[in-house]
């Protein structure tokens, strides 16, 4: 933090604290809409301290102040910032009459510790929609584990030891099953983090979600659109079922029963054999691309091309399939202005997948077709008529294009690049 901020921040920290008030038996009602904070010290001495509403805004304000300039939101979150500066002000401001130069300590504190915190934390995101026969893969930022192996009684005795000190034993045993009920004979991706709970947790999430974009990826790579495999986090996309439909006579006459399967009846099996195929074909270079602690600008378009790909597998409306893969599309295509021309796309996808002029004029035509339809829907008709067979074609033409550019990361660093080179292609 440089040291202008720092002065800052330690003048309204004084300020905060000279107008914090101390209700040490929890016996005096505060002011309405007054902000609460309960402190409990090292030797369990509870107290109560309160601000008026006026001083709560200017708190809630600092609080987020001092998290941007300390440049800590890497590794520490909002909520746990808060907690630690409100145990800082209790712990100074129980003691009677507190100087100026204590208060001052405090704040140097609070800078201290999160400076240096280095708590690393092992996040477990249960999976849904895959398989894996090995015990654990390196997956992008994420660690892949099956919870069907040796892999889950290491987890379960480390939970086992972490809460040994929990009483009644049965209790305890009660509530480690409970907590392990989602993670047992899952997949599980396994994020590491130095990071406090709620922080790591998010990390966690979005790394996750970045795997599952590949797993999707790879699932479009070999099975056709309409199985639709349900590969997410637990709890967020719908598992294969079978669903029911009852139909009785508005008046007469005799009831129907219809029974219908939804979802992927196969999920996406991890083997070495599959592992070989994505490094045959490519995809392993996304993995690498994830890894990379600085990325260019055409790998985070890539990245979000994928995803854009991979949220169309939990569509089941054709006009929302066809509405991200166009965006997909888009991503690739943009104006430094932010603007898009349909001409642009339609020639940009016909140079990287056509094969011979036949081929070039045939993508075009059918995305230019499609992307008028994607008009349509965007400008409010809803008399556009959005096929399945429209939606098959571009969903192709979609995942051919990221496999395309996958294989070619390497030849660019910016869309402009990627721009040029069609540029240098039409007049070639």
């Amino acid at each position: 933090m440089h040291d202008k901020a720092e002065s800052g921040l330690l003048v309204r920290f004084l300020e905060i604290s000279r107008h914090t008030q101390v209700n040490p038996e929890m016996t005096v009602e505060p002011p309405p809409g007054s902000m609460l904070i309960t402190w409990s010290s090292a030797e369990d001495v509870e107290a109560e301290l309160y601000l008026d509403s006026e001083w709560a805004t200017t708190y809630t304000k600092f609080v987020a102040d001092f998290a941007e300039k300390g440049a800590w939101q890497q590794k520490l979150s909002l909520k746990y910032i808060r907690k630690q500066v409100n145990q800082q002000l209790g712990e100074v401001l129980h003691l009677e009459n507190p100087t100026e130069e204590i208060i001052v300590l405090g704040f140097h504190t609070l800078i201290k510790a999160f400076d240096a915190y280095n708590t690393s934390l092992d996040v477990y995101t249960p999976l849904t929609g895959i398989t894996m026969e090995m015990d654990t893969l390196d997956f992008g930022e994420v660690t892949l584990i099956n919870m069907k192996s040796y892999a889950y009684a290491d987890f379960e005795a480390r939970i086992q030891s972490l809460t040994a000190n929990i009483q009644p034993d049965d209790f305890r045993q009660t509530m480690v099953n409970w907590m392990t009920r989602n993670i047992r004979d899952t997949v599980c991706a396994r994020f590491t983090a130095v990071a406090d709970s709620e922080q790591a947790q998010l990390f966690a999430e979005s790394a996750t979600k970045r795997a599952v974009d590949v797993l999707r990826f790879t699932a479009a790579l070999l099975y056709p659109r309409q199985l639709k495999l349900r590969i997410g986090l637990a709890g967020e996309v719908q598992p294969a079922g079978y669903r029911e439909t009852i139909i009785l006579p508005t008046h007469e006459g005799s009831f129907h029963w219809h029974g219908k399967a939804v979802g992927a009846p196969v999920m996406l099996s991890i083997t070495s054999t599959l592992l070989e195929d994505l490094k045959r074909r490519g995809i392993i270079a996304v993995l690498d691309i994830l890894r990379k602690p600085t990325k260019t600008e055409f790998d985070n378009a890539l990245l979000a091309g994928i995803h854009m790909f991979a949220n169309t597998q939990n569509e089941t409306d054709p006009i929302y399939e066809l509405l991200n893969l166009i965006m997909c599309l888009e991503i690739f295509f943009t104006r430094k202005d932010g603007g898009v021309i349909s001409q642009t796309i339609t020639e940009g996808v016909a140079f990287l997948l056509g094969k011979d002029l036949e081929a070039r004029k045939f993508i075009k035509n059918s995305v230019t077709k499609l992307y008028k339809k994607r008009s349509t829907v965007t400008h409010g008709s809803t008399s556009v008529d959005v096929t399945d067979s429209d939606v098959e074609l571009l969903y192709s033409i979609t995942r051919d294009l990221l496999l395309t550019l996958i294989q070619r990361h390497t030849e660019f660093q910016t869309k402009e690049d990627l721009s040029n080179w069609i540029e240098d292609r039409k007049l070639s």
